[in-house]
């Protein structure tokens, strides 16, 4: 995921990458949202094998999800459940 953040990145996108900071050991968090002020939501991961050879489900979020989901992030990320991964902060 961090060299598909870097060349989109390197292409002009102003993104953040997050990486949880599981609250008990083996915890996951298994989100699939790209969003900006447009946003999707879905069940493919964003690989080229996700992207290319598998059958995965999504949805367009409306403007008031995006909004709902960048609420979410800033309460995981204040809750020290997310974070800013280090090496990702020079392009931003």
């Amino acid at each position: 995921m961090l060299r598909f953040g870097h060349r989109l990145a390197a292409e002009g996108a102003k993104l953040r990458c997050l990486e949880l900071i599981p609250p008990v050991p083996g915890a996951i968090f298994h989100a699939k949202i790209v969003c900006g002020s447009i946003g999707h939501l879905g069940s493919g991961n964003t690989t080229d094998s996700a992207l290319g050879r598998h059958v995965e489900a999504g949805v367009p979020l409306a403007p008031v999800d995006v909004n709902q989901v960048w609420w979410l992030i800033g309460i995981l990320e204040e809750a020290g459940l997310l974070r800013l991964v280090e090496s990702q902060s020079k392009s931003e």
